[in-house]
């Protein structure tokens, strides 16, 4: 039995000397549940109180699949090249026609691709009046009658 010697602020741990009829890990175990080691570091004990490592949680902070349904900034706006909205608005090129490279952006693996965008898909505002000019040998100038009357000199 323990004799009391008067109220003391210290806890009565009478279960860590065996009187409880503990084993020795029986003991240990006890003694662990009531006093959890203290943190040597004040960051320890933040960490001890956010962990977690037994925790389940159902949102995961990935960079793929389910991150992308999140997204809501507009990669790509509009060009002026081909008026399709394939500009994208850090890299400043588009990934329809290339602008702003010189040449238009196109490749054989896509014969479809070329049959949409090839010459004669569009207005042909240059090219409607070529074949009507090359007929003529490409003259230039004004016509002969609008030029005035034609001084002969004998």
């Amino acid at each position: 039995m323990t004799s009391f010697s008067g109220p003391t602020d210290q806890p009565d741990y009478a279960h860590t000397r065996g009187e409880l009829g503990l084993s020795s890990a029986g003991r240990l175990l006890a003694t662990r549940q009531l006093h959890p080691p203290k943190p040597s570091h004040p960051f320890e004990k933040f960490l001890d109180c956010h962990s977690t490592t037994g925790q389940t949680s159902t949102a995961k902070m990935t960079k793929g699949t389910s991150s992308f349904g999140k997204r809501h900034n507009k990669t790509h706006t509009l060009c002026r090249r081909c008026g399709r909205r394939s500009l994208h608005i850090q890299k400043h090129e588009c990934s329809s026609c290339g602008y702003p490279s010189a040449k238009t952006r196109k490749y054989n693996w896509s014969e479809k691709a070329k049959r949409r965008k090839t010459v004669g898909t569009g207005r042909c505002r240059y090219l409607k009046d070529v074949s009507r000019r090359f007929k003529n040998g490409f003259q230039t100038g004004a016509p002969k009658g609008a030029r005035g009357p034609t001084s002969k000199s004998e």
